[in-house]
């Protein structure tokens, strides 16, 4: 065999294994294309997992805070309504306290009231003192809010005055007008803690 045909045979022989190299290659890079493409869509698919998942969870979060906030809400509406309640009955408490301890003071009052017709025969200094107990214990019942209730001369109103007995009306006097108090009435306020007891023009 000449040189010339034996460098032919082994050029021939390299391009058959570079053709037999690159056949095998390219099955290779195209499967590693492959599974580049594969790894991608796993890598979204996994995202789009993750994705999903803090979303349920941001709507599971959501839904605690408007359910806490709600709660809240109504505790504080709760709440409101019982500091409401709470002051009406402190207010309530303590002007019925007012309206009792003036109600035991009252029979004090009427019998100083009585006395007083007596007092023109008392020396100077006992007269004096009795009318200032008299006028104290006056004084003390306006401070606490108690004031008489308006009877004689007034037309006779059941809503303050409690009839007791009717009489002739003297002159000037109508039918229906309170001619005589017989006790004194009081009230704070609109409360009637005692009604005046009257005798009223028949």
């Amino acid at each position: 065999m000449s040189e010339e045909a034996t460098v032919q045979q082994e050029t021939a022989a390299e391009e058959m294994v570079e053709e037999t190299v690159t056949e095998e290659a390219e099955p290779a890079q195209e499967e590693t294309a492959a599974d580049k493409k594969k790894r991608r869509t796993s890598t979204r698919k996994k995202s789009g997992d993750t994705m999903t998942v803090k979303k349920a969870e941001w709507e599971k979060l959501n839904a605690m805070n408007e359910e806490y906030l709600d709660a809240a809400k109504r505790i504080k509406a709760e709440f409101d309504n019982f500091r409401k309640r709470n002051e009406t009955v402190r207010s309530d408490s303590y002007n019925e306290g007012i309206a009792q301890a003036v109600l035991t003071l009252l029979p004090v009052v009427d019998n100083l009231e009585r006395a007083q017709e007596t007092f023109a025969d008392l020396d100077e200094g006992h007269r004096q003192g009795m009318e200032l107990i008299l006028r104290q214990t006056m004084d003390a019942l306006a401070k606490l809010g108690a004031e008489v209730i308006p009877a004689e001369g007034e037309k006779f109103d059941p809503n303050i005055h409690q009839a007791v007995m009717q009489i002739e009306g003297a002159e000037g006097q109508e039918t229906g007008d309170v001619a005589q108090v017989l006790m004194k009435g009081y009230r704070i306020g609109e409360k009637v803690l005692r009604y005046a007891m009257v005798a009223v023009v028949q």
